[in-house]
């Protein structure tokens, strides 16, 4: 046994590269593994430790009103008495007074009324109630969660009002300490640092100044989500700012109210959630679950991703472990036959094999884990810039030393000791035999009949290529399944962009402002829209025949954000898919539906709907290209007189700059302002994320190139050595040095090529029956395109990894002396 050992110790010296391949792979491999975990568990444990100290909410709720039940009649006359309204909305609760006594209210009508009881906010106590009594039945408490939203040009920052006992949500400071006076505020410590600013710096915020006395972060902002025009969180311009609750009444900005919720034992969101009519999750609630929930998501995903990586290499490393496992078998062969007439086992002879994944797995996997723990605290950097959590302190932790060294070294020798087990199934006189590991496939006779009416070079080329179907094969395989992994990030990179394009693209407006309650002042300045939320009742084609609307996942709602619009829009124009203006003279009961409804719904143009509680039946003239939720466009004054409304608006498209400065707004209209969306700071902010994702492209791209390039090397080196024979009988009938590098190096390129531009359809494909899939349980209907100029460059890049190794082989070749043509095999 020890004879053996030293014999493969000894072509291991050889033969310096092919364990050189393995050894790269193995560390690539365990050093991300390393340093991806090392990082998540830095952020992990802090995480869970943060979410038990601060109380972070389970949820947020709003409460829905049932104004069929919640109110009886005289409850509406005490309202009614003590309340100044306008004959409009007088007239509203006079006949909601009416359909109570009759118990006749359309839901329709019942809109309206809570637009008045939401506009004098008469339904505080009744949602108090409500909420009460959903606690008890579920068993959590609440308390109110308060929030504003200012804005000072590029600058956003979320305002809270610091509350010293807080049970829920409490706020987690750094450094210093939280505000006790009006001009005093706590700020974000990555902020502070961005913007060069200290503990007893200035700051300005809403054209007031005031004294930074501490950094702290809000424990319900732990993926800090500022505004939704800025999904990306953004260190130096966003922030999160404490000041003294008696400041925070008379601060200007939109404000955020919301139901915090913490379970007393079990978490019941989901039950809540399937069975509660009185409650649901608006967007906010579900934006707010996204803020608190998406950090453990990440750290999830993370760890499959390190795991799913390591085994990938380690199975990629197993593949060149077979191939070499066969050169060494043919190389030894009359060995081996000696060894099993002497009468040693597979067994004992597959061990001594053991040397590859030995050596591989503990020196590859102590460089990979040396690398990762040196390398994690600029990954954990990396997590904290776009997470609010504090992270426990770097350890020097020894079970991913054992999981770095174990775990690549006992799979790949289990791996390794039964690939040679099969290679070493033949008996000893067949081993023995002369040429017999000469053999001439079926697939290598095929080609060659066809080839012959090439030239001979060519037909050498090809013959090389064919002498090993499983070398080509994982040269191919390797191709293609790089180029897969370049085509998903491409093609995820091109929905961003898409999207961006056709939501931005020829856009006049900057800001997209929603009202709490419907505005009825003149304004000749913006686009007005009239915006509300209806469901589908039916549908009927072109020839007024009842149409099924396409399969959706079950209890799925036809719910339909119906705009109003004027015929005369300055700024918001509608587009259909080859970027033609549309019309938007929707009188006569026009309607113009977007991309999602059309495609997910299964619409066309001439069809007509009819939505519940509405009278009136549209007919479908138009398809505007857009990717946002299901939305349709209809005649701002027409829709009004359907809903029995005054012509009025609760939305606006407008270029008002005071919008991008928020104390420039007047108070009254700031307090009906639910939410200001700014398109200038979507594009800014999505062009960090297409920059950062950009990065991400190029990285994933010279990974694969070094993938390839490690297989091609490690392939190229066997090919060599393979052909020692052939290469040096070139040389000796005159064959120049670039000739036999072009015909044995050179032979796999058309492969390479080949197998990466089939993995383009091949991912499109995929990715669209995915799509196709998904569409029954995400109302978006995902556009799957690709830039073929960044394909290109990622084909150049692995080409380039191709091309590297050839270099290097190109130094074996030359390597082979005349002498070997006349050496007998």
């Amino acid at each position: 046994m020890k004879l053996l050992f030293i014999n493969s110790f000894s072509s291991i010296r050889k033969k310096k590269l092919q364990i050189i391949g393995i050894i790269l792979l193995v560390f690539l491999s365990t050093s991300i593994y390393t340093m991806m975990n090392m990082a998540v568990d830095r952020m992990e444990g802090a995480y869970t430790n943060y979410i038990n100290e601060q109380n972070v909410e389970d949820l947020s709720l709003t409460i829905d009103i049932d104004y069929r039940n919640s109110y009886t009649y005289s409850d509406v006359l005490n309202i009614k008495g003590n309340i100044e309204t306008d004959d409009n909305e007088q007239y509203i609760i006079n006949l909601y007074l009416m359909c109570l006594a009759s118990r006749n209210c359309t839901d329709d009508f019942l809109k309206q009324v809570d637009r008045v009881f939401e506009k004098y906010d008469l339904n505080k106590s009744k949602k108090q109630e409500v909420l009460e009594d959903i606690a008890r039945k579920y068993n959590f408490y609440y308390e109110e969660t308060r929030s504003k939203l200012g804005q000072n040009n590029d600058y956003i920052y979320r305002v809270m009002p610091y509350i010293k006992n807080k049970k829920i949500n409490k706020p987690f400071l750094i450094k210093g300490k939280f505000p006790t006076a009006n001009n005093e505020v706590t700020i974000l410590d990555g902020y502070a640092k961005k913007n060069n600013l200290k503990i007893g710096s200035k700051i300005n915020l809403s054209d007031k100044e005031y004294t930074i006395v501490g950094y702290a972060y809000a424990s319900d902002y732990m993926y800090p989500i500022i505004n939704i025009s800025s999904p990306m969180f953004d260190e130096q311009k966003h922030n999160i700012v404490f000041m003294h609750s008696d400041e925070y009444k008379n601060f200007n900005g939109v404000e955020e109210i919301a139901n915090s919720i913490k379970f007393k034992k079990e978490n019941r969101t989901d039950e809540i959630v399937e069975k509660e009519k009185k409650a649901y999750l608006s967007m906010n609630d579900m934006l707010r679950i996204v803020r608190n929930k998406s950090p453990k998501l990440k750290f999830e995903n993370g760890r499959i991703f390190t795991e799913s990586f390591l085994y990938l290499l380690l199975g990629v490393s197993a593949i060149i472990i077979l191939v070499i496992a066969k050169k060494r078998i043919d190389d030894e062969r009359l060995q081996i036959g000696v060894l099993k007439a002497l009468g040693y086992n597979r067994s004992s002879i597959a061990l001594s094999y053991l040397l590859y994944p030995l050596i591989g797995g503990l020196v590859g996997g102590i460089l990979g884990f040396t690398f990762g723990y040196f390398m994690h605290p600029t990954m954990t950097s990396l997590f904290i810039s776009y997470y609010n959590v504090p992270t426990l302190k770097a350890t020097f932790d020894t079970s991913y030393l054992l999981k770095s060294t174990l775990i690549p070294t006992v799979v790949l020798s289990i791996l390794t000791f039964f690939i040679f087990l099969f290679m070493l199934r033949h008996k000893a006189l067949y081993l023995l035999r002369e040429g017999s590991n000469i053999k001439v496939n079926f697939i290598s006779r095929i080609i060659s009949r066809i080839t012959m009416i090439l030239p001979f070079k060519e037909r050498l080329r090809i013959s090389l290529a064919n002498r090993s179907i499983g070398k080509l094969f994982i040269v191919s395989l390797s191709s293609f399944l790089t180029g897969l992994l370049i085509v998903l990030v491409l093609v995820v990179f091109d929905l961003f962009s898409f999207i961006i394009d056709k939501s931005f693209k020829d856009v006049k407006y900057d800001y997209v402002v929603n009202y709490l309650k419907p505005e009825t002042t003149i304004n000749l300045v913006d686009d007005l829209v009239l915006t509300r939320g209806y469901e589908i009742s039916k549908v009927y084609d072109s020839n007024d025949d009842l149409k099924d609307l396409k399969e959706r996942k079950k209890d799925s709602n036809n719910s339909i954000t119906i705009e109003g619009i004027d015929k005369e829009l300055k700024y918001f124009y509608l587009y259909d898919e080859n970027n033609n203006k549309l019309n938007t003279d929707l009188s006569e009961d026009k309607i113009i539906i977007n991309t999602n409804m059309s495609k997910i719904l299964g619409l066309e143009i001439g069809d007509k709907i009819i939505f519940k509680n509405l009278d009136r039946k549209y007919t479908i003239v138009n398809i505007t290209e857009s990717f946002n939720g299901f939305s349709a466009y209809v005649d701002r004054e027409d829709f009004a007189k359907a809903m029995s409304l005054k012509l009025s608006y609760n939305k606006i498209y407008s270029k008002d700059s005071k919008y991008s400065d928020y104390s420039k707004i007047e108070n009254e209209e700031i307090m009906n302002i639910a939410s200001i969306f700014s398109t200038k700071d979507l594009k800014r902010n999505m062009g960090t994320i297409l920059e950062t994702y950009d990065i991400s492209l190029y990285v994933v791209m010279v990974f694969a190139a070094i993938m390839v390039f490690v297989i091609v090397l490690i392939i190229a080196n066997i090919v060599i050595e393979e052909n020692k024979k052939t290469i040096s009988l070139m040389r000796v009938l005159g064959y120049k040095k670039k000739e036999i590098n072009s015909i044995v190096l050179n032979m796999y390129t058309p492969f390479i090529i080949i197998s990466y531009i089939l993995s383009i359809p091949a991912m499109i494909y995929l990715l669209e029956k995915i799509v196709e899939i998904l569409m029954k349980d995400i109302d978006f209907a995902l556009p799957i395109t690709i830039s073929y100029i960044k394909a290109f460059i990622g084909l150049l890049i692995l080409l380039v990894g191709y091309y590297l190794a050839m270099y290097i082989s190109k130094r074996t070749l030359k390597r082979i002396p005349l002498s070997v043509a006349l050496k007998r095999e």
